[in-house]
């Protein structure tokens, strides 16, 4: 009888611990999401219209799918299929055709863009926050470099 009741369980439970294993997707995306990338972004080999599938395809598994979207650490990328944001970090090689990415300083975005809608500076860790609302850019700068930047197509 002990034998039959743990059977039973564990032909219970292995189907729960069998969906563990499989990437988390939400309502917002799924594997056939298509990415929308601005047209003004080049990231490695990504291009605005290609599916989630095709961008695991060109960039390998994600380090991490959360319901928001696919974080690629490895090359400083993270989608959000769902809301058509991008967000870049370092090692990310991606840059905008203004030539904007990582390392890009101060001057060289009012360069490109003028004036932020906002910029504001952190009091306590000195990082500067400067937003572009009309064309959906926000970028952080540590040091006077950018270490992070957004971009959103909505």
């Amino acid at each position: 009888m002990k034998t039959a009741t743990s059977l039973i369980i564990a032909a219970l439970l292995i189907p729960l611990f069998a969906g563990c294993s499989k990437p988390h997707t939400s309502d917002s995306w799924s594997p056939s999401s298509t990415i929308i990338l601005p047209p003004d972004i080049s990231i490695d080999s990504l291009h605005s219209g290609m599916t989630v599938q095709d961008v695991i395809a060109a960039l390998g598994q994600p380090s991490q799918t959360t319901a928001e979207g696919l974080e690629f650490s490895s090359v400083g990328l993270f989608i959000c299929p769902g809301t058509g944001e991008v967000t870049l970090v370092p090692p990310s090689t991606g840059r905008t055709k203004e030539g904007i990415g990582m390392g890009s300083s101060r001057v060289d975005i009012i360069r490109a863009y003028g004036e932020p809608s906002s910029d504001k500076v952190a009091a306590k860790s000195g990082s500067e926050w400067m937003r572009y609302s009309p064309i959906h850019m926000s970028f952080q700068l540590r040091d006077g470099k950018v270490d992070w930047m957004d971009i959103s197509t909505k």
